[in-house]
């Protein structure tokens, strides 16, 4: 696999257009620890140390069929079957959206658009490389239509090197957003059959404001559904503090009277206080006074 060190958004956008030819069409993904394999998931559940391309390696296809099949079996037998997924239902749809939903899965998640592997490279382990894996989509057998999938069984994806991908007709707005591609058909894509972006970890933050000022590329647009707004304003996730005066700011605009005016001007000067803002809680105030003169003069 050959490595090309990138430490901006313009440098990523250089690389991608030398090697821009023609038709062909390439899917991305990117991983927050350069060292990681492309792997499934359930690779890396099944091994002791799922960071060891080794151990990856050595995760036969019987182990790998086996937990899939009993994955599969065990959503049904508990009647944990997602709107649109009943016990006819190709196996591969089931699949598609427990991996969408978190579990450990066969599927490998790449996408068609090169800044989201960009910013899944940088969004994590911040003191690590990340890197974005380049995969040609003519290195895959394409699986087009709903009828490719709805006789066939896990096992017959699992049968050799052949990779598989596969972009499912509709699970969400999260697969729409992330122009979500997967692949399947090996527990872990061989390091040759793909290029690879180191991203230097001290570049991650400014790629990552990059990417949301430029590109509108965040956390909230890329897991656009309940869930991921959920995940996305967890305790662990960061918060512009300034953001938490929107909604005080919003109280002034929608004060219909002087008094109401005065009493959200106060209410603003004060959270502007808390988050230790001086400066502009001085302004809400000046401004709440001379709402309450001017009304103090009107009832002279």
């Amino acid at each position: 696999m050959s490595e090309t060190i990138i430490t901006s958004v313009a440098e990523f956008h250089e690389q991608l257009r030398q090697r821009a030819t023609g038709a062909a069409v390439f899917l991305y993904r990117g991983q927050a620890e350069a060292a990681w394999p492309v792997s499934c998931s359930a690779a890396r559940r099944l091994t002791k140390d799922p960071a060891d391309p080794l151990e990856i390696e050595n995760v036969s296809f019987r182990t790998l069929i086996g937990y899939l099949e009993f994955l599969i079996a065990r959503a049904k037998m508990r009647g944990f079957l997602p709107p649109g997924i009943d016990m006819t239902s190709p196996d591969l749809e089931l699949l598609a959206q427990l991996q969408h939903q978190g579990a450990a899965t066969g599927l490998i998640d790449f996408t068609r658009q090169p800044h989201v592997a960009l910013w899944f490279a940088c969004n994590e382990a911040r003191a690590e490389d990340g890197a974005v894996a380049v995969l040609a989509r003519s290195a895959t057998e394409e699986i087009g239509s709903r009828g490719d999938i709805e006789n066939r069984t896990i096992q017959s994806f699992y049968q050799g090197d052949t990779l598989w991908s596969w972009e499912p007709a509709a699970l969400g707005n999260r697969i729409v957003a992330q122009s979500s591609v997967f692949v399947l058909g090996v527990p872990a894509v061989a390091s040759d059959m793909m290029e690879k972006f180191i991203v230097r970890a001290e570049s991650k933050d400014d790629i990552l404001a990059q990417l949301e000022s430029v590109y509108g590329i965040s956390e909230e647009m890329l897991f656009s559904d309940f869930p991921g707004f959920a995940v996305a304003n967890a305790a662990n996730k960061s918060f512009d503090i300034n953001d938490s005066m929107t909604y005080w700011l919003e109280q002034i605009e929608r004060a219909t009277d002087d008094a109401a005016k005065v009493t959200a001007h106060s209410a603003c000067g004060l959270a502007y206080a808390d988050i230790g803002d001086d400066e502009k809680a001085q302004v809400q105030y000046v401004a709440a006074r001379r709402i309450a003169e001017r009304m103090q003069g009107l009832s002279d």
